[in-house]
């Protein structure tokens, strides 16, 4: 027996409200709240960066610290509104939460890596994950594992300068710096924002023009990818996003009509369908990163078009994937009993109007499951039986009044929905 399915909105009294519904629902003002910050910070430290370059280097140091702090503070933010949304017992006020969510992180996501693209200020950052500018030179002169499109193009040699006197200094990250005359380096405006991972070992040239500061790097060893192939892979995947997030909304509504060709939505296949489109997002520049290494594009605009692709067909490629690894899996042998999914619930409760009379020949049915039907007894009572296991909406029709309530029918087990009109 089963009477924990009833829907929240027939609930005959004021639900209670505890501290951690509370403290969800005010989940999404404080992402957004941290979001205003980090922004701030990230503009404020690359500011201070671009103007003190020389006589601020103490608080430029704190500066640089306090954008990450806030990342740290909206990821943890986004975690717990994450697991407030896709965890627990699912709620029609979860399911909207979840479309938030999703349409936040897609908005967060634009918004994180579209700072280093839009600051012309953004100064180069340096840890186990780098953002750099600068281009990567292979191994050996027969070493054909970097892209042309992140590859040097001229020979390791031309960075160095000839012994006329140029200062060489080194620095605490091992990373030689060289200053050059300018037009050493012909091609400088064309080296793309590299992302390193694991550090890199090259050197730091500065050509010090005299309209400012241009800067790259000769990348040596690290994993090292374009910071623009991340960037469209997420654009990809955003448009394949917002292209699927409103279809799952419009059908996941209680209001919506099934057809033959289209049908509702259940709250536990709306979570599973949101989750899927999220997780989409994540691993779309993981894809991206890893078709640029398997192709090896040899110019930027075959990086451009597979970074793009890449993340457009993420959905496509995670289906793929999945689809392997569960055919790989050994299959089970179910055991037959009268508590498996193959056995079959049923559905009753009562049908009242809003002062709670009993009404009598209420059409009772499933949404999108023309097979189940009843009519209602002079008591209001009624009873669908037959109804395999699986979330539900149930549909209680008289005169121009129509209610649905959503309920949840175990293996075998009675699930009791009462419903008011």
């Amino acid at each position: 027996m089963s009477d924990s399915n009833i829907d929240e909105e027939q609930d005959d009294g004021p639900r209670r409200v505890s501290v951690l519904d509370h403290w969800e629902r005010n989940i999404p003002l404080a992402v957004f709240v941290l979001l205003c910050l980090f922004v701030i910070a990230s503009s404020a430290s690359v500011i201070f960066s671009a103007v003190h370059r020389r006589d601020g280097e103490s608080w430029q140091g704190v500066l640089t610290i306090v954008p990450f702090v806030v990342f740290i503070a909206l990821t943890l933010a986004f975690s717990a509104w994450f697991i407030a949304c896709f965890t627990g017992a699912p709620t029609d006020e979860k399911r909207r939460q979840s479309f938030r969510f999703a349409y936040a992180f897609t908005i967060t996501s634009f918004v994180v890596l579209m700072i280093p693209v839009a600051n012309p200020w953004q100064p180069e950052i340096l840890g186990p994950v780098s953002l750099i500018r600068g281009c990567v030179v292979p191994d050996s002169p027969n070493d054909n594992s970097v892209p042309r499109a992140v590859s040097c193009v001229q020979g390791e040699e031309a960075y160095f300068p000839k012994k006329t006197g140029a200062a060489n200094d080194v620095h605490d990250t091992g990373a030689q710096t060289v200053v050059v005359t300018p037009g050493a380096a012909k091609d400088i405006s064309a080296y793309p924002w590299l992302v390193t991972i694991g550090g890199f070992n090259g050197l730091v040239v500065d050509t010090k023009p005299s309209g400012g500061r241009a800067r790259y790097n000769v990348v040596r060893g690290g994993f090292v990818v374009p910071f623009y192939v991340v960037l469209l892979a997420l654009v990809g995947a955003a448009v394949s996003l917002t292209r699927r997030i409103p279809e799952y909304q419009k059908r996941s509504e209680m209001t919506f009509v099934a057809t033959s060709d289209v049908s509702a939505l259940t709250l536990l296949e709306t979570r599973e369908v949101v989750v899927f489109q999220i997780m989409q997002l994540i691993s779309a520049g993981f894809i991206a990163i890893v078709a640029f290494y398997a192709l090896a594009p040899n110019s930027m605009s075959t990086a451009i078009a597979l970074a793009f692709m890449s993340g457009f067909s993420s959905e496509l490629i995670l289906l793929q994937i999945r689809s392997i690894v569960e055919g790989l899996q050994p299959k089970t042998t179910k055991p037959v009993s009268a508590g498996t999914a193959d056995a079959k619930g049923s559905i009753e409760g009562t049908v009242t109007n809003a002062s709670g009379v009993p009404v009598k020949d209420a059409k009772v049915t499933i949404d999108g499951h023309e097979g189940f039907k009843a009519l209602t007894d002079v008591a209001g009572r009624y009873l669908l039986s037959g109804v395999p296991p699986g979330d539900y909406t149930v549909m209680a029709t008289v005169s121009d009044a129509t209610r649905r309530v959503r309920v949840t029918v175990g293996a075998g087990e009675k699930a009791t929905t009462n419903i008011r009109l």
